[in-house]
Protein backbone atom coordinates (compact mmCIF):
# COMPACT_ATOMS: atom_id res chain seq x y z
CA UNK A 1 0.00 0.00 0.00
CA UNK A 2 2.12 2.64 -0.87
CA UNK A 3 -0.18 5.30 -2.53
CA UNK A 4 -0.60 9.21 -2.60
CA UNK A 5 -3.34 10.92 -3.09
CA UNK A 6 -4.21 14.20 -5.02
CA UNK A 7 -6.45 15.83 -1.79
CA UNK A 8 -3.38 15.18 0.16
CA UNK A 9 -0.04 16.35 0.40
CA UNK A 10 1.41 13.42 2.71
CA UNK A 11 1.94 10.25 1.37
CA UNK A 12 1.78 6.75 3.12
CA UNK A 13 5.37 6.75 3.48
CA UNK A 14 5.66 10.22 4.89
CA UNK A 15 2.97 9.63 7.13
CA UNK A 16 4.35 6.59 8.74
CA UNK A 17 7.44 8.19 8.99
CA UNK A 18 5.56 11.21 11.18
CA UNK A 19 3.95 8.35 13.32
CA UNK A 20 7.16 6.75 14.28
CA UNK A 21 8.67 9.76 14.87
CA UNK A 22 6.63 11.90 16.55
CA UNK A 23 7.22 12.29 20.38
CA UNK A 24 3.78 12.61 21.86
CA UNK A 25 2.40 9.46 21.48
CA UNK A 26 2.61 6.38 23.72
CA UNK A 27 3.83 2.99 22.12
CA UNK A 28 0.48 1.63 22.36
CA UNK A 29 -1.34 4.93 20.82
CA UNK A 30 1.95 4.04 18.33
CA UNK A 31 0.93 0.43 17.76
CA UNK A 32 -2.80 1.89 17.11
CA UNK A 33 -2.02 4.47 14.55
CA UNK A 34 0.13 2.15 12.38
CA UNK A 35 -2.59 -0.53 12.86
CA UNK A 36 -5.00 2.26 11.34
CA UNK A 37 -2.36 2.62 8.39
CA UNK A 38 -1.63 -0.69 7.67
CA UNK A 39 -5.04 -2.18 7.62
CA UNK A 40 -5.28 -4.33 10.31
CA UNK A 41 -7.34 -2.08 12.98
CA UNK A 42 -10.51 0.24 12.62
CA UNK A 43 -9.64 4.07 13.80
CA UNK A 44 -11.19 5.22 16.42
CA UNK A 45 -15.20 5.80 16.00
CA UNK A 46 -15.50 9.21 18.35
CA UNK A 47 -13.02 10.80 15.82
CA UNK A 48 -14.57 13.96 14.09
CA UNK A 49 -14.32 12.23 10.13
CA UNK A 50 -15.82 8.80 11.81
CA UNK A 51 -18.34 9.93 14.00
CA UNK A 52 -19.72 12.15 11.23
CA UNK A 53 -19.94 9.33 8.80
CA UNK A 54 -21.17 7.03 11.15
CA UNK A 55 -23.58 9.06 13.25
CA UNK A 56 -25.12 11.91 11.00
CA UNK A 57 -28.54 12.14 11.56
CA UNK A 58 -29.06 12.46 8.22
CA UNK A 59 -27.29 9.36 6.75
CA UNK A 60 -28.45 6.98 9.77
CA UNK A 61 -31.00 8.62 12.34
CA UNK A 62 -31.53 5.50 13.19
CA UNK A 63 -27.92 5.89 14.84
CA UNK A 64 -27.92 9.04 16.22
CA UNK A 65 -31.83 7.89 17.79
CA UNK A 66 -30.54 5.20 18.91
CA UNK A 67 -27.69 6.71 20.95
CA UNK A 68 -29.81 9.81 22.25
CA UNK A 69 -33.24 7.99 23.30
CA UNK A 70 -31.22 4.82 25.42
CA UNK A 71 -29.02 7.37 26.88
CA UNK A 72 -32.14 9.92 28.22
CA UNK A 73 -34.15 6.81 28.46
CA UNK A 74 -36.64 9.01 26.11
CA UNK A 75 -38.10 6.21 23.28
CA UNK A 76 -39.77 9.61 21.71
CA UNK A 77 -36.53 11.41 20.48
CA UNK A 78 -36.79 11.55 16.54
CA UNK A 79 -34.83 13.00 14.50
CA UNK A 80 -36.09 14.94 11.53
CA UNK A 81 -32.75 15.67 9.69
CA UNK A 82 -29.99 17.80 10.78
CA UNK A 83 -29.07 21.12 12.17
CA UNK A 84 -25.45 21.17 11.34
CA UNK A 85 -25.44 25.14 11.15
CA UNK A 86 -27.25 25.80 14.47
CA UNK A 87 -25.98 26.64 17.13
CA UNK A 88 -23.17 28.36 16.17
CA UNK A 89 -20.29 26.06 15.42
CA UNK A 90 -17.33 26.01 18.00
CA UNK A 91 -13.90 27.42 17.23
CA UNK A 92 -11.93 25.88 14.10
CA UNK A 93 -9.27 24.89 16.45
CA UNK A 94 -11.18 22.54 18.87
CA UNK A 95 -13.17 21.08 15.64
CA UNK A 96 -11.03 17.82 15.52
CA UNK A 97 -11.09 17.49 19.53
CA UNK A 98 -14.77 18.12 19.74
CA UNK A 99 -17.78 17.05 17.46
CA UNK A 100 -21.12 17.97 17.40
CA UNK A 101 -24.12 16.19 15.17
CA UNK A 102 -26.90 18.20 15.69
CA UNK A 103 -30.54 17.62 14.43
CA UNK A 104 -34.13 19.49 14.68
CA UNK A 105 -36.27 16.26 16.06
CA UNK A 106 -39.54 15.70 14.74
CA UNK A 107 -41.41 18.10 17.65
CA UNK A 108 -39.47 20.79 16.67
CA UNK A 109 -36.77 20.78 19.51
CA UNK A 110 -33.09 20.27 18.92
CA UNK A 111 -31.14 17.55 20.10
CA UNK A 112 -26.78 17.28 19.71
CA UNK A 113 -24.68 14.17 19.69
CA UNK A 114 -21.18 15.85 20.72
CA UNK A 115 -18.07 13.03 20.82
CA UNK A 116 -15.27 14.66 23.05
CA UNK A 117 -11.84 13.37 22.30
CA UNK A 118 -9.97 14.79 24.34
CA UNK A 119 -10.75 14.80 28.73
CA UNK A 120 -11.65 18.45 29.48
CA UNK A 121 -12.38 19.45 32.98
CA UNK A 122 -14.95 22.48 32.57
CA UNK A 123 -17.14 19.73 30.62
CA UNK A 124 -20.32 21.48 32.70
CA UNK A 125 -19.70 25.12 32.28
CA UNK A 126 -18.84 24.73 28.51
CA UNK A 127 -22.48 22.22 28.87
CA UNK A 128 -24.39 25.47 29.96
CA UNK A 129 -22.83 27.83 27.41
CA UNK A 130 -24.11 25.85 24.47
CA UNK A 131 -26.95 24.35 25.37
CA UNK A 132 -28.09 28.25 26.24
CA UNK A 133 -26.97 28.72 22.68
CA UNK A 134 -29.27 26.17 21.71
CA UNK A 135 -31.95 27.24 23.70
CA UNK A 136 -32.15 30.41 22.74
CA UNK A 137 -31.94 29.27 18.98
CA UNK A 138 -35.05 27.14 19.91
CA UNK A 139 -37.10 30.11 21.41
CA UNK A 140 -36.19 32.43 18.95
CA UNK A 141 -38.16 29.97 15.97
CA UNK A 142 -38.44 26.82 14.42
CA UNK A 143 -39.39 25.45 11.27
CA UNK A 144 -43.35 25.22 11.80
CA UNK A 145 -43.63 28.44 14.07
CA UNK A 146 -42.87 31.75 13.99
CA UNK A 147 -41.06 33.93 16.65
CA UNK A 148 -44.36 35.21 17.41
CA UNK A 149 -46.06 32.10 18.17
CA UNK A 150 -43.61 30.92 20.83
CA UNK A 151 -43.82 31.72 24.09
CA UNK A 152 -42.55 30.25 27.29
CA UNK A 153 -45.28 28.17 27.76
CA UNK A 154 -44.51 26.58 24.62
CA UNK A 155 -41.12 26.71 24.01
CA UNK A 156 -39.51 23.33 23.36
CA UNK A 157 -36.54 21.68 25.49
CA UNK A 158 -32.88 21.10 24.01
CA UNK A 159 -31.25 17.79 24.71
CA UNK A 160 -27.64 17.46 24.84
CA UNK A 161 -25.61 13.98 24.92
CA UNK A 162 -22.08 14.43 25.82
CA UNK A 163 -19.57 10.99 24.78
CA UNK A 164 -16.38 11.96 26.49
CA UNK A 165 -13.60 9.51 25.07
CA UNK A 166 -11.18 9.51 27.77
CA UNK A 167 -12.81 10.88 31.50
CA UNK A 168 -11.75 14.12 33.11
CA UNK A 169 -10.14 13.53 36.45
CA UNK A 170 -13.01 15.27 38.09
CA UNK A 171 -15.33 12.95 37.41
CA UNK A 172 -12.81 9.75 38.43
CA UNK A 173 -12.82 11.29 41.79
CA UNK A 174 -16.61 10.92 42.01
CA UNK A 175 -17.90 8.10 43.73
CA UNK A 176 -20.67 6.76 41.66
CA UNK A 177 -21.06 3.15 39.60
CA UNK A 178 -22.36 4.71 37.06
CA UNK A 179 -21.21 5.72 33.51
CA UNK A 180 -23.97 8.19 32.62
CA UNK A 181 -24.56 11.13 34.79
CA UNK A 182 -27.92 12.80 33.29
CA UNK A 183 -29.36 16.46 34.41
CA UNK A 184 -32.41 16.77 33.98
CA UNK A 185 -33.89 18.95 36.65
CA UNK A 186 -33.16 21.46 39.21
CA UNK A 187 -33.46 21.57 42.95
CA UNK A 188 -33.97 24.10 45.17
CA UNK A 189 -32.19 24.12 48.59
CA UNK A 190 -35.48 23.84 49.87
CA UNK A 191 -36.10 20.59 48.36
CA UNK A 192 -38.12 21.93 44.91
CA UNK A 193 -38.06 20.64 41.75
CA UNK A 194 -37.74 22.15 38.88
CA UNK A 195 -37.51 20.50 35.03
CA UNK A 196 -34.92 21.58 32.60
CA UNK A 197 -35.65 23.40 29.23
CA UNK A 198 -31.86 22.17 28.36
CA UNK A 199 -31.40 18.08 29.34
CA UNK A 200 -28.06 17.22 29.50
CA UNK A 201 -26.17 13.45 29.68
CA UNK A 202 -22.57 13.26 30.47
CA UNK A 203 -21.24 9.54 29.15
CA UNK A 204 -17.87 8.21 30.08
CA UNK A 205 -17.01 5.95 27.59
CA UNK A 206 -14.06 4.59 29.19
CA UNK A 207 -15.88 3.43 32.50
CA UNK A 208 -18.42 1.73 29.82
CA UNK A 209 -15.66 -0.33 28.63
CA UNK A 210 -14.26 -0.91 31.99
CA UNK A 211 -17.51 -2.57 33.40
CA UNK A 212 -18.79 -4.23 29.95
CA UNK A 213 -15.50 -6.31 30.19
CA UNK A 214 -15.38 -7.26 34.04
CA UNK A 215 -19.06 -7.78 33.88
CA UNK A 216 -19.52 -4.72 36.74
CA UNK A 217 -21.99 -2.85 35.48
CA UNK A 218 -25.57 -2.88 37.49
CA UNK A 219 -28.39 -5.39 37.10
CA UNK A 220 -30.69 -2.52 35.79
CA UNK A 221 -27.75 -1.54 33.06
CA UNK A 222 -29.72 -1.41 29.14
CA UNK A 223 -26.97 -3.94 27.95
CA UNK A 224 -27.31 -2.97 24.22
CA UNK A 225 -26.46 0.44 24.77
CA UNK A 226 -23.36 -0.62 27.12
CA UNK A 227 -22.26 -2.88 24.46
CA UNK A 228 -21.87 0.06 21.75
CA UNK A 229 -20.52 2.27 24.29
CA UNK A 230 -17.71 -0.36 24.72
CA UNK A 231 -17.42 -1.00 21.02
CA UNK A 232 -17.11 3.20 20.83
CA UNK A 233 -14.37 3.29 23.32
CA UNK A 234 -12.27 0.08 21.78
CA UNK A 235 -13.78 -1.00 18.69
CA UNK A 236 -10.81 -3.51 18.48
CA UNK A 237 -10.88 -4.63 21.19
CA UNK A 238 -11.50 -8.94 20.27
CA UNK A 239 -14.37 -9.68 22.85
CA UNK A 240 -16.24 -6.54 22.03
CA UNK A 241 -16.31 -7.20 18.11
CA UNK A 242 -17.12 -10.74 18.94
CA UNK A 243 -20.17 -9.53 20.89
CA UNK A 244 -21.38 -6.50 18.72
CA UNK A 245 -21.13 -8.47 15.74
CA UNK A 246 -24.08 -10.87 16.60
CA UNK A 247 -25.75 -7.38 16.84
CA UNK A 248 -27.22 -6.44 13.09
CA UNK A 249 -27.19 -3.18 13.88
CA UNK A 250 -24.14 -2.94 15.93
CA UNK A 251 -22.56 -5.19 12.72
CA UNK A 252 -23.45 -2.20 10.34
CA UNK A 253 -21.63 -0.11 12.26
CA UNK A 254 -18.34 -1.97 12.27
CA UNK A 255 -18.70 -2.89 8.37
CA UNK A 256 -19.16 0.80 7.60
CA UNK A 257 -16.14 2.04 10.21
CA UNK A 258 -14.03 -1.10 8.09
CA UNK A 259 -14.54 0.36 5.05
CA UNK A 260 -14.28 4.47 5.80
CA UNK A 261 -10.90 3.18 7.67
CA UNK A 262 -9.67 1.23 4.59
CA UNK A 263 -10.22 3.85 2.22
CA UNK A 264 -6.71 5.73 1.96
CA UNK A 265 -8.63 9.97 1.50
CA UNK A 266 -10.44 8.99 4.41
CA UNK A 267 -7.82 7.04 6.35
CA UNK A 268 -5.66 10.06 5.78
CA UNK A 269 -8.21 12.35 7.30
CA UNK A 270 -8.44 9.86 10.60
CA UNK A 271 -4.61 9.93 11.50
CA UNK A 272 -4.44 13.49 10.90
CA UNK A 273 -7.35 13.54 13.37
CA UNK A 274 -5.72 11.26 15.70
CA UNK A 275 -2.41 12.74 15.54
CA UNK A 276 -3.76 16.06 16.01
CA UNK A 277 -5.91 14.64 19.29
CA UNK A 278 -3.33 12.79 20.64
CA UNK A 279 -0.85 16.36 20.19
CA UNK A 280 -3.31 18.54 22.14
CA UNK A 281 -3.58 15.61 25.15
CA UNK A 282 -0.19 15.66 25.85
CA UNK A 283 -0.13 19.27 25.67
CA UNK A 284 -3.08 19.57 28.21
CA UNK A 285 -1.19 17.41 30.35
CA UNK A 286 2.03 19.33 29.88
CA UNK A 287 0.36 22.45 30.89
CA UNK A 288 -1.13 21.02 34.02
CA UNK A 289 2.26 20.18 35.24
CA UNK A 290 3.70 23.47 34.53
CA UNK A 291 0.71 25.11 36.82
CA UNK A 292 -1.52 28.24 36.27
CA UNK A 293 1.49 30.41 37.15
CA UNK A 294 3.65 29.82 33.88
CA UNK A 295 0.59 30.34 31.93
CA UNK A 296 -0.22 33.66 33.50
CA UNK A 297 3.75 34.48 33.33
CA UNK A 298 3.58 33.66 29.64
CA UNK A 299 0.45 35.89 29.25
CA UNK A 300 1.70 38.74 31.01
CA UNK A 301 4.76 38.64 28.96
CA UNK A 302 2.64 38.69 25.97
CA UNK A 303 0.50 41.84 26.63
CA UNK A 304 3.70 43.65 27.62
CA UNK A 305 4.88 43.13 23.88
CA UNK A 306 1.98 44.06 22.81
CA UNK A 307 1.01 40.73 21.72
CA UNK A 308 -2.73 40.53 23.11
CA UNK A 309 -3.68 38.66 19.53
CA UNK A 310 -1.60 35.58 20.67
CA UNK A 311 -2.64 35.67 24.30
CA UNK A 312 -6.07 34.90 22.17
CA UNK A 313 -4.89 32.43 19.94
CA UNK A 314 -3.04 30.43 22.92
CA UNK A 315 -6.27 30.60 25.05
CA UNK A 316 -7.74 28.64 22.70
CA UNK A 317 -5.30 26.51 21.04
CA UNK A 318 -2.98 24.35 23.51
CA UNK A 319 -0.69 23.38 20.60
CA UNK A 320 0.11 27.17 19.88
CA UNK A 321 0.22 28.51 23.58
CA UNK A 322 2.75 25.26 24.13
CA UNK A 323 5.36 27.03 21.06
CA UNK A 324 4.49 30.12 22.99
CA UNK A 325 5.88 28.74 26.27
CA UNK A 326 9.09 27.88 24.34
CA UNK A 327 9.76 31.05 22.59
CA UNK A 328 9.14 32.46 26.48
CA UNK A 329 11.36 30.58 27.73
CA UNK A 330 14.42 30.94 25.26
CA UNK A 331 13.81 34.31 25.22
CA UNK A 332 14.12 34.43 29.20
CA UNK A 333 17.36 32.05 29.21
CA UNK A 334 19.28 34.67 26.60
CA UNK A 335 18.23 37.81 29.25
Amino acid sequence: MHKSNESTDISFEELRHRIILSENISPSERELLLGILEGRLIAPMTSDTMSKKLFSPDTHPERFDFIMQHVMNNPFIKSAHSAANEPPVESEKSKRSITDLSAWLRDNSIASLEFQNIAREFPFSRSEIYTSRMLLLQYSASENRNKGDIDYHNVNGVILVIIMRNTPDFLKRTDSSRYIHRFTEIVSDSGIRVPLLRKTAFVQLDKALEQYLNNSYNEDEDRELLLELAMLSDPNNPRVKEAAMENSALKDIYTDAASFTSDFTTQHQLLLDELEILDRNSTEKYWEEKGEEKINALYSWLHENNRDSDVWKAMDDPGYRARLLKEFNAVKENK
